[in-house]
């Protein structure tokens, strides 16, 4: 399964139909921070659909919001890629 492919985009792909967002869809897709996709509240949101999303086609319960994931010193929410790198590991390790 590719997580950006498979995962991240589709959902990617609803919200910016949804909210009538602009913004081109790349592995560099600043998500939260300047310049950014999301707000707070819309990154929430966002997660939220992500793990739904994982669940669906994998089976598997990740928590994307955790005491690992947020003490890490560069954001996993900062990017697509950093995203899915995160979920990888997420995936990887249960």
């Amino acid at each position: 399964m590719n997580i950006i492919e498979d995962v991240i985009f589709p959902v990617l792909e609803e919200y910016k139909e949804e909210e009538d967002l602009d913004f081109n869809l790349s592995n560099d897709l600043v998500l939260y921070g300047d310049n950014s996709v999301f707000n707070s509240l819309g990154l929430v949101s966002f997660i939220i659909h992500i793990q739904d999303k994982v669940l669906e086609l994998t089976g598997k319960d990740i928590v994307l919001v955790s005491a690992d994931t947020m003490s890490k010193e560069n954001s996993p929410f900062r990017t697509v890629q950093t995203l899915s790198e995160c979920i990888e590991e997420l995936l990887n390790n249960e």
